[in-house]
């Protein structure tokens, strides 16, 4: 997840570089807000009240969840990954774009 975080962000060269940046255009409207969220072909896209965006993508399969969530403007993402998922409570992307915007 390390790696691919990295990709997206354009620290390392990959010749995915061009399909990475074509997973960032907007298809449909999640919530219009605010704020506002869009889904891409990967990602769901945040418009933060900042005027940056966050990428993000989780998911989450029986005992284990995983989050990836990355702001391009600010060269700044994160990764969370459990061992752990709970019936109820907070999913751990929740907790992913808070950590973005303190960053």
């Amino acid at each position: 997840m390390a790696i691919l975080l990295a990709a997206e962000l354009g620290f390392i060269d990959t010749s995915l570089s061009d399909a990475i940046v074509m997973t960032y255009k907007p298809y449909a409207i999640i919530t219009e807000g605010p704020p506002l969220m869009k889904q891409g072909l990967f990602w769901d896209i945040l418009y933060n009240r900042d005027g940056t965006i966050i990428l993000s993508k989780s998911g989450e399969t029986n005992a284990h969840q995983a989050a990836i969530a990355l702001n391009s403007d600010l060269q700044s993402g994160v990764v969370i990954l459990a061992d752990t998922t709970t019936i109820t409570g907070d999913h751990v992307i929740n907790n992913a774009h808070p950590l973005l915007e303190r960053m």
